[in-house]
């Protein structure tokens, strides 16, 4: 399936998934091998409508159709099950993060498919390295599964592989939607002291100090958008990077001042 999910799910799934590779269950055996084999290897064959009767499948890309229809169904029957209180628009990303071919690639690659793949030989080391023909025979794998052994023996192959891999999807879809609540001004020799301004401040008692701040980004349907923004901090020729996340941009700004002042211990 395309890329469509959210990049902090799928940053955290690619940072996960080497921790949990030995976990993985072990693979159904698939006696046919044509869910390995690529269109390049014989050629493609086109038909207006359908294939007549006797012309055999020959490579993988009807399996990779049913195969993405199946595990799309697993995984939104599984994100409903385990977290029935999700809204559905994260719904949708969660599960769009666990289906892409960023993550697929990278477990065709744990099941050692790659290496597998029949191709013509010129493109053999371009297709098995391409992401996307590696989602596409994870895929396909799944609906050989389904062929040959039935929907329950699949049905139980999904599930073991995505459990540990749905709460990482959730968890970073909701430090996105459900950031620390912002930290207000503190007093300080009573006043109150806003890490902003006590930033500025610090940037004019040094010549070579200064403070930018990135274009604030909303993240989330507006309804409920949550905003980051970044401030880089420059104090001589070093350059330090903070970003703040909370439902206003003015917070934001004021979350990633703070950390920034408790890192350089500037009290505010």
């Amino acid at each position: 399936m395309s890329n469509a999910g959210h990049p902090e799910a799928r940053a955290a799934l690619a940072a996960a998934l080497p921790s949990l590779a030995a976990g993985l269950p072990p693979a159904p055996v698939v006696a046919d091998p044509t869910y390995l084999t690529h269109s390049s290897a014989h050629g493609a064959t086109h038909w207006k409508f359908e294939a007549p009767v006797e012309h055999p499948v020959q490579d993988y890309e009807r399996l990779e159709h049913v195969g993405d229809a199946l595990l799309g169904a697993e995984v939104t029957l599984m994100v409903h099950e385990a977290y029935p209180q999700l809204v559905v628009g994260v719904r949708s990303l969660v599960k769009s993060s666990l289906v892409e071919n960023e993550l697929l690639a990278l477990l065709s690659s744990a099941y050692g498919l790659p290496d597998q793949i029949r191709t013509a030989w010129a493109q053999s080391f371009s297709l098995r390295a391409n992401p996307s023909v590696r989602a596409c025979v994870f895929e396909a794998y799944l609906a050989a599964v389904y062929e040959e052994h039935g929907h329950a023996v699949m049905s139980a192959f999904v599930r073991e592989v995505f459990k540990p891999l749905l709460p990482v999807a959730v968890e970073a879809m909701r430090e996105v939607y459900v950031p620390p609540s912002a930290p207000v001004a503190v007093p300080y020799g009573g006043l109150v002291r806003n890490p902003v301004s006590a930033l500025y401040e610090w940037t004019q008692r040094g010549a070579r100090r200064s403070l930018s701040w990135g274009a604030p980004e909303g993240i989330g349907p507006p309804h409920c958008r949550t905003w980051s923004i970044q401030l880089c901090v420059k104090d001589g020729g070093e350059s330090v990077y903070h970003e703040g996340v909370a439902d206003t941009v003015k917070a934001a700004k004021h979350l990633a001042a703070m950390l920034a002042c408790a890192e350089m211990d500037i009290l505010f």
